[in-house]
């Protein structure tokens, strides 16, 4: 994408995410409870798959965005966490901000598109990226615990 076309708000093109990888399986995994959550959404999404979950990246990361996750049959996201957890505006605005770093540390990652839920997903099928993620996610679950 060029200069111009970010100006002009036109959307990066990735190539499709082969159907024999380890990252599209995992995806298939989960696509029962993925795309319902597409369909409903209106916004873009970067999708990060992983043996145990999805992170999906909502919005125009690293500027604004939000995050889901689904894994163990459920979705999750900031809002919910934030009430499952008791945790305060001040406490998810710090996992917001980690997840932020963590997205910039890995926006030179390759990245692939999929069809789910009618949309044009962006995919990165990178093993770190998840598991950045979820480490983020799981230390925020644990300091609420204590």
């Amino acid at each position: 994408m060029g200069f111009f076309d970010k100006l002009m708000g036109k959307d990066q093109t990735y190539p499709a995410l082969d159907q024999s990888s380890a990252a599209y399986q995992r995806i298939q995994k989960h696509r029962t409870m993925v795309e319902p959550f597409f369909q409903r959404v209106n916004e873009k999404f970067e999708m990060i798959p992983t043996d145990d979950a999805v992170y999906v990246f909502v919005g125009k990361p690293p500027s604004a965005f939000g995050v889901a996750w689904f894994n163990g049959g459920k979705e999750h996201n900031l809002k919910s966490f934030m009430q499952e957890h008791g945790l305060s505006a001040q406490k998810v605005q710090i996992l917001s901000d980690k997840l932020r770093d963590v997205y910039v540390s890995f926006q030179s990652a390759e990245r692939f598109s999929i069809s789910l839920g009618g949309k044009t997903i962006t995919v990165t099928p990178v093993d770190g990226f998840g598991q950045a993620v979820a480490k983020v996610i799981q230390e925020a679950s644990s300091a609420a615990a204590a």
